[in-house]
């Protein structure tokens, strides 16, 4: 079994873990605690009124890679107002903040999360064609709005 190696960064720093589909020798598929889940909803095409990290999953994201909440805020606006697949990136954000375990490797989380949320993409190099342009958009933004 053979890992490919990371791919990218994702969101401020978060590094994306390309594998060829199975795991290393005592690797785990997923996280211990992790049971079968099914997609999050959907996202609204809104961006937070509150401003708060709990009421985005794109602003979150952004925090738990160490931005400062205005920082994360006016990237989630930015990318909210541009043309980028908000609701799939939405989606993503949601599932590995919420639903995968914090204490895995982040390699494996994000494993979790596309495998779930990017399902029928076409294998993990379909996943990274979706994902990869809406990390880097985010990281665009968050650049951006640092100044």
């Amino acid at each position: 079994m053979m890992k490919t190696g990371l791919v990218s960064a994702f969101a401020a720093g978060v590094i994306l873990a390309a594998c060829s589909g199975e795991p290393s020798e005592g690797e785990p598929t997923q996280p211990a605690t992790e049971t079968e889940a099914e997609a999050p909803p959907a996202e609204t095409d809104e961006p937070s009124s509150t401003g708060t990290p709990a009421s985005d999953p794109i602003t979150r994201l952004c925090i738990s890679q160490g931005d400062s909440g205005d920082v994360c805020d006016c990237a989630t606006e930015t990318l909210r107002a541009s043309d980028t697949n908000v609701k799939t990136y939405a989606a993503l954000a949601r599932y590995f903040l919420d639903e995968t375990n914090p204490a895995a490797p982040v390699e494996d989380r994000w494993r979790v999360t596309f495998d779930t949320v990017l399902e029928g993409q076409g294998g993990m190099a379909g996943r990274m064609d979706v994902s990869d342009p809406l990390s880097a958009a985010h990281r665009d933004a968050i650049q951006s709005c640092k100044g």
